[in-house]
């Protein structure tokens, strides 16, 4: 007596089969990447502010990415993070130059106007 088949072999097409398995090896790829990406970023925790700064990063982006769930790619927030802040400074006017002061003193008191 043969016990029956809830799904047998060729109820799953090929296909289907391969769609599945190419899932869920993107999946891993996508999670072995974000840990890469957290052993990189552990060498942007050793730079100083300024090395941070010139890449438009700081000490809080690093914990935020660093705060993310372990399959979330760290670069991603670090990326987005970078580019509001480059965009942000392409909006700032220049600076005003400053203005030159004029100090005037009125030879009887020394009082500077």
């Amino acid at each position: 007596m043969s016990l029956p088949v809830a799904f047998p072999a060729t109820s799953m097409p090929l296909y289907a089969v391969r769609a599945l398995l190419r899932a869920v090896a993107a999946g891993l790829a996508r999670v072995r990447r974000a840990i890469r990406h957290r052993q990189d970023l552990a060498m942007l925790i050793g730079a100083d502010d300024r090395a941070l700064a010139d890449i438009g990063l700081n000490r809080t982006d690093l914990r935020d990415a660093l705060s993310q769930p372990v399959w979330r790619d760290p670069s991603e927030l670090l990326t987005r993070r970078a580019g509001e802040r480059r965009q942000a400074a392409r909006r700032m006017p220049p600076p005003m130059p400053r203005a030159q002061l004029r100090v005037v003193t009125d030879g009887l008191n020394g009082i500077s106007t």
